[in-house]
């Protein structure tokens, strides 16, 4: 008896093992069959040649007549792709199907424009060094040997593949030509800007400068049958597709991420509309010049993620290099940053990704706007903890007593090239990657730059296994003039060829009063350690004191307008004194590493993500300001607050932040003496945890309050 139930117990469970290694079977053969499906219907809609716009899509669970329609895709999801020769037959057609009962819709395809023609430049490429993503690649490939495949998926107007790239393009269908090159220079620029690891997946859903909005939504879909993780869209129009949308919904579901161009309209987009940009799942991203300022045609506005630099863009078409640009140029830079940093770390979320950038990100050449820019090479940093040593630049500026003009000569590291560009004006032009000079002079190492005129320089540093160098701005006088080149007529010091240590501005020259230091004055001056400006100066201009190496100590009674970047990369800078309602502009003080004290007064922006006026001071101890705004006032769940004047509260978060709002509400109570310590002592601990019980409650706030009180 026990032997008969052991006998048929064992039958149930063989057949039980068999009845879900069947139903394992059945259910991987049914995904092995749609993806069939997909492949196959993708294989016809790739290789349609006419018009997007004399295209029907046609759903019907019964077989249609196909009538005289010269292109037909078909297979999958009861989807039928008609393209037809003219807009005539297209009629005739649409009129026939929408009269069928059993045809559940049928629609004329949504046409899409790509962003405009490829926009071919004399100029070579910015993008790359403006992003870091030549820095980016070399970290990624000094540290790591055996990265992870990623895989892009590019929905444009197809790309041809070429030797060149190799393996990289191995998705999608690109038999058929690409005669508008959008799709192939989008392809290109992708693979100048990531490692070989990251593998490209074609798909052509479209012709000339029109994207199928249908045939993106079926591109999606096989994109991510494909296993892509990331889907570039450099097309868009105002209207958007709701089929579309579902798709990019359903896919960003799953983990997929969107890059997609935000149009080149020269339109604000929080008053216009521009899709699959301004969907909540995209990632829209926007032009930046290669002097890292807004492009005039480039869309702009809160919907914007991101700009790049998408000017003379690096790309390749047919084997041969070429330069293109505008916001189908950004976006492909962008997703080549997203496939970089998701080659160190696969595993990171959308969410993570996004934070990694923004905080990470570097201010554009523009006065304070909600603009920024992303630095590939800082992001990885951040996520990796990983870094490359950085090229060392120097120069040494002398006078041509023949000339009456500089001379300039150049050092670096060995193995290092140095590239620079000369401006007779104040305009500033950024340096670009080794491989992509034209315009700029390469520098012959142990030669001497004997100039004709004053310039301001541009100069920067590459090597094959380093970070690039700062790039350095060097005002270089000629000697001819007075100590100052000033002009009457603007009231404005133009450039200083005083080579003393500590420097006093007159507070007139030729009997006109001196009110604004000029664009790039003191850039790269070597000598001055302290620098004193009258009351009457009211100005500072931007990148005034960038780069002054030695410089230690500014004061400026009387300023009340400091341009963009005027401090930039003085790294021996230690205190600031200026009124207390100064009005500052972006990068003001960025990689002021040695800046301790900075008295100074500013507008509600100084603070904030796009300002950046005090990027990279990491040393600095002590901000007065004054700002109205700000009541430093309460503490909630643990952590202090200030409410703003519209009477919403906002969390403070850092030691920094804390002794910033502090100061600003206690600036005129009392000097900082030893009294003043007991909130502002610079350490964290005392600054949050005053009384030392371990956590920052009611308690502390209360003894900072009665400290205070008492002055």
């Amino acid at each position: 008896m026990r032997k008969t139930v052991s006998i048929v117990l064992s039958a149930v469970i063989v057949l039980s093992s068999l009845t879900i290694g069947f139903s394992c079977i059945t259910m991987n053969t049914n995904q092995l069959m749609r993806k069939r499906e997909i492949d196959n219907f993708w294989r016809q809609l790739s290789e349609f040649d006419g018009e997007v716009t004399n295209r029907l899509i046609v759903r019907s669970k019964k077989k249609i007549d196909l009538l005289n329609a010269v292109d037909v895709a078909s297979g999958y999801e009861n989807t039928y792709f008609l393209q037809f020769k003219n807009e005539e037959d297209l009629l005739d057609a649409y009129n026939y199907y929408n009269a069928l009962d059993y045809v559940d819709s049928v629609k004329r395809e949504t046409a899409m424009k790509t962003d405009a023609a490829p926009a071919l430049s004399d100029t070579k490429c910015y993008g790359t060094a403006n992003s870091n993503i030549d820095d980016a690649l070399k970290l990624i490939n000094t540290y790591y040997d055996d990265l992870p495949e990623i895989k892009i998926g590019v929905i444009d107007t197809g790309a041809e593949n070429s030797e060149l790239m190799g393996d990289r393009l191995v998705g999608g269908y690109d038999s058929l030509p690409d005669e508008d090159s959008h799709g192939s220079y989008v392809v290109g620029t992708i693979f100048y800007n990531t490692p070989d690891n990251v593998k490209i997946y074609s798909y052509k859903a479209g012709n000339g400068t029109t994207i199928g909005a249908e045939a993106a939504t079926a591109a999606v879909k096989k994109a991510v049958s494909d296993g892509c993780k990331i889907i570039n869209m450099s097309f868009g129009d105002e209207n958007g597709d709701i089929s579309l949308h579902n798709a990019i919904i359903s896919a960003s579901a799953k983990g997929v991420i969107f890059v997609a161009s935000a149009g080149n309209d020269g339109k604000n987009l929080s008053l216009y509309n521009q899709y699959p940009a301004e969907y909540a799942e995209v990632l829209a991203i926007g032009n930046m010049t290669a002097s890292r300022a807004l492009s005039p045609t480039s869309n702009y506005g809160t919907g914007i993620f991101s700009y790049v630099t998408g000017t003379s863009v690096r790309t390749n078409f047919r084997s041969e290099d070429v330069y293109w640009g505008g916001t189908s140029a950004a976006a492909p830079m962008f997703t080549s940053i997203v496939a970089d940093i998701l080659s160190v770390n696969p595993k990171l979320s959308l969410i993570e990704i996004k934070r990694s950038i923004q905080n990470t990100e570097m201010s554009p050449n523009e006065d304070n706007t909600s603009r920024n820019m992303p630095d590939a090479y800082a992001a990885i940093k951040s996520i990796t903890g990983k870094e490359l040593p950085s090229v060392k630049l120097d120069y040494t500026v002398t006078e041509n007593q023949q000339t009456g003009c500089s001379d300039i000569t150049f050092s670096c590291d060995n193995g290092a090239n140095i590239y620079y560009y000369l401006s007779s004006g104040g305009d500033t032009v950024y340096p670009i990657d080794t491989d992509c000079l034209q315009y700029h002079h390469r520098y012959e190492s142990g030669t001497t730059v004997s100039l004709d005129d004053k310039y301001v320089i541009n100069a920067v540093a590459y090597s094959e296994n380093k970070k690039k160098s700062e790039l350095l701005h060097i005002t270089v006088p000629d000697y001819d003039n007075n100590d100052y080149c000033f002009s009457s007529a603007a009231n404005t010091i133009k450039y200083c060829r005083v080579d003393d240590k500590t420097i006093y501005i007159p507070e007139t020259i030729e009997g006109a009063s001196v009110k604004k230091i000029g664009d790039f004055c003191f850039s790269g001056n070597k000598s001055a350690e302290i620098i004193v400006l009258p009351d009457s100066v009211k100005q500072i201009g931007q990148y005034a004191f960038s780069n002054c190496p030695n410089l230690k100590k500014v004061v400026a009674p009387g300023v009340t307008i400091c341009g963009r970047y005027s401090f930039q990369n003085c790294r021996n800078l230690k205190e600031v004194i200026m009124p207390l309602d100064t009005t500052t502009y972006t990068g003001m003080f960025k990689n002021c590493t040695s800046l301790i004290i900075a008295q100074i007064g500013a507008k509600d922006y100084l603070t904030s993500r796009y300002n950046k006026a005090f990027e990279g001071c990491e040393n600095i101890i002590n901000y007065n300001f004054i700002n109205q705004n700000f009541f430093f006032d309460k503490i909630m769940n643990g952590k202090f607050v200030y409410t703003l004047s519209d009477n919403s509260d906002s969390i403070l978060e850092s030691p920094d932040e804390i002794l910033f709002l502090w100061d600003s509400y206690y600036i005129n109570r009392k000097p900082q003496t030893s009294g003043f310590d007991i909130f502002g002592r610079f350490d964290s601990t005392a600054l949050f945890d005053i009384n030392k019980d371990g956590i920052v409650n009611a308690k502390d706030y209360a003894i900072i309050r009665q400290a205070a009180e008492k002055y």
